[in-house]
């Protein structure tokens, strides 16, 4: 049986685009995935001269063929300035400057519209008399190549990794439109804990279990990991226990699972603590009531918050904490609404006493009450926060808060 044949290292380096010449006529270039110089592809398909542009590229050079991935949340100035020294070689390079150009509105998160902003190009062409305007629609393209470029690293990356697991969620849009974020969580080659998202994409209505299970084996097929998958997180929704278990089906032979797939599916245990919490919640609607109708009322009109403001500078209390009203489908909003109305606990006291627009009274008793239902919900945060970040716990620690919910 004869073996697979060697793709050329060409094709890890270079992409084979087309477009149109100066006249107009379509042809075939091969451009260079890291510093984009372009050479014409040849009709006898020899790639002489790309293998030798591979050896003298000065983005593979400076960075010693070793690839690194692009962080748009970067702010170390250092990791900046070594990013910079990747493209600034002395000489005026128009393709290296968009690409640059291009990471700058990722990372700023500015609209491609920017380049064609009058003093954008003022400025550009100050620094650099060679400046050549760009449009917007070639700024996205640039930008669309960043993250092909970057998609190709990680796919690459993915090909050492033995075992992939997956969190993935669904939620609708204020605008009602469905959306699925898949999160691969792996462990690389210096043994560290990485997660990347590999997938965000609007999902047609109905969401069944059929459509989230065809949408993420989508994604894994795309990424080449579909045989790597090992576990599955997901909230504790009747559709996605679906999905799960049609999933389960099509990765049992792998036989990558462990136990048979007993564990394959994995509850998330964020979304059961806050089924947990909002259960402990109804029981205290009534006496939580009060300060939710008093903080809405305040921010309701900009003339109130102004007179609050002036009312905590009077006493002395520090103005920096903004009031805030929590949301039924977040319960952690619950806790910072209280956490704030403690802050300002004196302050409500007196506006109230002033001000006759809204019936406000609560008493020394009820504010005990809210202070131990506060320390309860903050017990939660603290888990919350560790069951949602990579740090996670190794003993219960909020079992005590359990037991204080069912004293409370």
């Amino acid at each position: 049986m004869k073996g697979k044949k060697k793709r050329s290292l060409v094709w890890e380096h270079f992409n084979l685009i087309h477009e149109n010449d100066k006249k107009g006529k379509p042809t075939d270039n091969w451009q260079c995935k890291h510093c984009y110089k372009k050479y014409k592809h040849q009709k006898s398909a020899s790639t002489t001269n790309c293998m030798r542009h591979i050896e003298v590229c000065p983005i593979l050079v400076k960075r010693g063929k070793k690839q690194k991935f692009f962080n748009p949340e970067k702010t170390n100035k250092q990791e900046v300035d070594d990013d910079a020294s990747l493209y600034v070689h002395g000489a005026y390079d128009t393709i290296q400057l968009r690409s640059i150009l291009a990471k700058f509105a990722i990372t700023a998160e500015l609209p491609f519209s920017i380049v064609e902003q009058p003093y954008f190009n003022i400025y550009s062409k100050a620094l650099n008399p060679s400046h050549q305007k760009v449009s917007r629609k070639i700024i996205k393209e640039e930008c669309m190549k960043v993250y092909q470029n970057e998609k190709d690293k990680l796919k690459k990356s993915f090909k050492k990794v033995q075992q992939i697991a997956l969190t993935s969620d669904c939620w609708t849009s204020n605008q009602s439109i469905g959306y699925l974020c898949v999160t691969a969580h792996f462990i690389d080659e210096q043994w560290n804990l990485q997660h990347r998202i590999i997938s965000f994409l609007d999902l047609d209505p109905p969401h069944t279990a059929n459509v989230i299970a065809d949408a993420i084996s989508g994604t894994l097929v795309d990424w080449g990991i579909h045989k790597k998958i090992i576990t599955i997180t997901l909230d504790n929704a009747k559709a996605n226990d679906v999905a799960a278990s049609i999933l389960k089906r099509s990765f049992e032979n792998t036989n990558r699972l462990y136990f048979g797939g007993k564990f394959f599916h994995v509850r998330c245990c964020a979304h059961v603590l806050n089924l947990i919490v909002q259960d402990g919640l109804k029981r205290i609607d009534d006496a939580i009531g009060l300060i939710q109708n008093g903080i809405a009322y305040i921010r309701k009109s900009p003339s109130r918050l102004n007179i609050f403001a002036q009312i905590a500078h009077l006493l002395g209390v520090s103005s920096d904490r903004r009031l805030c009203s929590d949301v039924k489908t977040r319960w952690n909003s619950t806790y910072h609404m209280l956490d704030v109305a403690f802050h300002y606990r004196f302050v409500l006291h007196v506006f109230f006493r002033k001000d006759k627009g809204l019936e406000w009274s609560i008493s020394d008793d009820d504010w005990n009450r809210y202070s131990k239902a506060k320390n309860i919900l903050g017990v939660f945060e603290n888990a919350t926060k560790l069951f949602s970040g990579t740090s996670y716990p190794t003993s219960n620690v909020f079992l005590p808060a359990i037991v204080s919910i069912k004293r409370f």
